[in-house]
C-alpha cells in the first residue's frame, strides 16, 4: 500500500511539474511573439510550450544544484570542525546562544511571528526587485517594433551582466519564498487556523510571482538570434514566416521596424548567419551582420 501511495504521489508531482512548465512556456512564448509582432507568423503547439518552459528552468536548476552542493559542503565542514575541535564546539554554542537571545528579544522565536516576518521579507524583496528592474520590465512588455531605441538597448548583448543579475535576483527570491512556503505550510497544517493558512498562501503567491517573472523574459533575453538578411540595402532579421509572407525586423527603420514582404522579393538577400536582433541597439554598435561581432 505504501508503495502504491508513493507511486501515486510521484505521478501527481510529476504531472504538476509538467503542467507548470507548460503554463510557463505558454506565458513566455506569448510574451515573446507579441513583443516581436510575430504571433501570426509562427505555429507553436503545447509541446513547443512545454519544451520552452523546461528550457527556461535549466539555469535555475543548475543554480539550485550549485547552492545545494555549497550548502552540503558547508554542513560537512561544520560537522568535522565540531567533532574535531573543542574550540569550534564552544564557538558554535556561543553563536547559537546569542542567536536565541536576539530572536527572543525581537519576538521572532515564536514560529508564527517568524513565519510572518519571513513572508513580509519575501514580499518586500519582490517589490524591491520590481522597482529596480522596472525599466527592463517595461521594455519586455513593450512592442519592439515601436519601442524607443534607448529602451531596446537594455536587451542588447552587452547588457548580459544586467540580464544575469535579473535572473539571479528572481532566482534568490523564488528559493527564499519556496523555503518560507514549505515551513509556513507545515506550520499551517499543525495549527489549522486562518492566520497560518493565509501566511502560507502569501508565501506561495510570492513564490509563483517570482517564478513567472524569472521565466517569462527567457526567450527575449536568451533566444533572440535570427537570420540576418538585407532588404533593399537595409540590415534586417527574418523573425517569422506565414505561407508566402516573411516578417522582417529592421532595427534601422523608423518605427514601425517590422515589415511584411513576399518570399523571394527582389532585393532580399540572406547573410548566411544568425545573431541577436538587439545587437545594433548597443552603443556604437556596427550594422547587423558585420563580421567580427
Amino acid at each position: 500500500m505504501k508503495g502504491k501511495t508513493g507511486g501515486l504521489v510521484a505521478v501527481v508531482v510529476l504531472g504538476a511539474l509538467l503542467l507548470t512548465a507548460l503554463a510557463v512556456g505558454f506565458i513566455l512564448s506569448v510574451e515573446f511573439n507579441h513583443a516581436l509582432g510575430r504571433t501570426e507568423f509562427v505555429r507553436e503547439t503545447p509541446v513547443t510550450w512545454l519544451i520552452w518552459g523546461l528550457r527556461s528552468w535549466l539555469g535555475t536548476v543548475i543554480t539550485l544544484l550549485v547552492y545545494g552542493l555549497g550548502a552540503s559542503a558547508l554542513l560537512v565542514v561544520r560537522q568535522l570542525a565540531v567533532k574535531m575541535s573543542p574550540a569550534s564546539r564552544e564557538l558554535e554554542a556561543r553563536v547559537m546562544t546569542r542567536a536565541r537571545t536576539t530572536a527572543h528579544r525581537f519576538g521572532v522565536n515564536d514560529p508564527t511571528v517568524g513565519a510572518c516576518v519571513a513572508v513580509l521579507a519575501a514580499g518586500l524583496s519582490l517589490v524591491a526587485a520590481f522597482w529596480y528592474f522596472e525599466p527592463l520590465l517595461a521594455t519586455l512588455l513593450s512592442n519592439f517594433a515601436t519601442a524607443p531605441r534607448e529602451a531596446l538597448e537594455l536587451l542588447s548583448p552587452d547588457k548580459l551582466p544586467y540580464h544575469e543579475l535579473y535572473r539571479k535576483t528572481f532566482t534568490g527570491i523564488m528559493i527564499f519564498a519556496g523555503l518560507v512556503f514549505y515551513a509556513s505550510w507545515r506550520l499551517a497544517r499543525r495549527r489549522r487556523d486562518t492566520l497560518h493558512t493565509a501566511v502560507a498562501f502569501g508565501a506561495g503567491g510570492v513564490f509563483l510571482l517570482s517564478l513567472i517573472y524569472l521565466s517569462f523574459p527567457f526567450r527575449v533575453m536568451y533566444d533572440n538570434e535570427f537570420d540576418v538578411v538585407s532588404w533593399q540595402g537595409k540590415p534586417c532579421y527574418a523573425v517569422g514566416e506565414r505561407q508566402d509572407d516573411l516578417l522582417l525586423f529592421c532595427p534601422g527603420l523608423q518605427p514601425s521596424r517590422n515589415r511584411v514582404i513576399k518570399k523571394g522579393t527582389a532585393g532580399l538577400e540572406y547573410g548566411g548567419r544568425v545573431e541577436s536582433i538587439f545587437t545594433s541597439f548597443q552603443p556604437a554598435a556596427p550594422p547587423p551582420g558585420t563580421p567580427g561581432q
